[in-house]
C-alpha cells in the first residue's frame, strides 16, 4: 500500500517457495482487500483467493475450485463476498462466488461455446458484473462478453464481432453502460496492434479503435476520465514481446481522436502499465 505522496505504507508477502502468481486485487467496503491468482506450487495448477485484513494479516485464505488447471484473472466486491473469474484449462470460462470464511459457495462454468477463455471484469451500472475475454475460433479468436445479475447468475452473452484475432485485456463501463474493452489484435505482419473496443449494452459494437503504431503496440488497462476521455495503458511493443510502458488517451465525444500518447522509461524494455485510475482533476 502506497500513500498519496509515494511512501510505502504496507508491504506483505504471500505465498509458498513456489510460483505463486497474483492476477488481481480488490479492495472491499470495509478497508480490507483481497486478491486472486493460480498457485503453481500445485500439480495441476490451482486457482487461489486470499483475504486481508486493513493490517496485511489473513483472514481467509481458499483454493478456488475442486478443477484442477484453474487460473482466476480477475476479481470484483459482491456484497461482502468476492465474485471471482478465470479459466478451467485448456479453454471453459468459469466464474465463482466465494465467502471469506466459507470458500466458493456457488461457481459456474460456461458452456455455450466450446472453448471460452475470461481475461477481465467490471461492474455493471445496473449492480450485475460483466466478464470480458475472448473465444476461440479456428485460428482466430473473438471478443467474448459475459453478463450477470447482481448475484453472478448468469443473464446472456454476446460476441460483438470485433475482429479475428483479439486478445481483450481490459474492461471497463461508461456512465450510460457502454462497454469499453481495450487489449491488442495480432497483426497480419508480425506483433500486436493495440485496440480499444466500445460496444453497446446489448453487445453491438460501436467501434473498434487502432491506437499507436501497427505491429508494435499492445493495451492492459483502461479506464474513464472525468470528462469521458478513454484511457488505456499498456506498452509500446508487441503483446508478446518487450518494450516501455506506454499512455494513451482517446477523445469519444464524437470519431475517436487521440490526444496523448506517452512513452515511460524508454531505457527499460519489459515495462507496462497494468492499472489505470484517473484523478479527479
Amino acid at each position: 500500500r502506497v500513500s498519496t505522496d509515494g511512501v510505502v505504507t504496507l508491504s506483505v508477502t504471500f505465498g509458498s517457495d513456489a510460483s505463486d502468481i497474483p492476477r488481481a486485487l480488490v479492495a472491499r467496503p470495509d478497508g480490507s482487500y483481497a486478491f486472486a491468482g493460480l498457485s503453481l506450487s500445485e500439480s495441476p495448477y490451482v486457482g487461489w483467493v486470499v483475504f486481508v485484513d486493513v493490517n496485511g494479516e489473513v483472514t481467509g485464505q481458499h483454493v478456488a475450485t475442486a478443477a484442477t488447471d484453474l487460473g482466476i484473472e480477475t476479481l470484483q466486491p459482491l456484497g461482502n463476498d468476492l465474485l471471482v473469474a478465470g479459466t478451467v484449462a485448456p479453454a471453459t470460462a468459469w466464474w465463482a462466488r466465494v465467502d471469506e470464511q466459507a470458500g466458493v459457495v456457488e461457481e459456474h462454468m460456461f458452456e455455450d461455446l466450446p472453448l471460452t477463455l475470461l481475461t477481465t471484469s467490471a461492474m455493471d451500472i445496473d449492480g450485475g458484473y460483466v466478464l470480458g475475454g475472448f473465444a476461440l475460433s479456428g485460428p482466430g479468436s473473438e471478443l467474448l462478453l459475459i453478463d450477470l445479475d447482481g448475484n453472478g447468475d448468469f443473464e446472456s452473452s454476446h460476441l460483438p464481432s470485433a475482429g479475428t484475432s483479439v486478445q481483450p485485456t481490459a474492461l471497463t463501463i461508461a456512465a450510460d453502460g457502454t462497454r469499453v474493452v481495450a487489449g491488442f489484435e495480432l497483426a497480419p505482419t508480425g506483433g500486436t496492434d493495440a485496440y480499444i473496443w466500445r460496444v453497446t449494452p446489448a453487445g453491438q459494437l460501436i467501434e473498434a479503435t487502432a491506437i499507436g503504431s501497427p505491429g508494435n503496440r499492445s493495451l492492459y488497462s483502461v479506464s474513464i476520465a472525468p470528462n469521458g476521455t478513454v484511457l488505456g495503458g499498456g506498452r509500446a511493443g508487441p503483446g508478446n514481446g518487450s518494450g516501455p510502458a506506454w499512455l494513451v488517451a482517446v477523445d469519444v465525444s464524437g470519431p475517436p481522436v487521440q490526444t496523448v500518447d506517452k512513452v515511460y522509461s524508454a531505457e527499460q524494455t519489459t515495462n507496462r502499465i497494468l492499472g489505470l485510475v484517473p484523478e479527479p482533476d
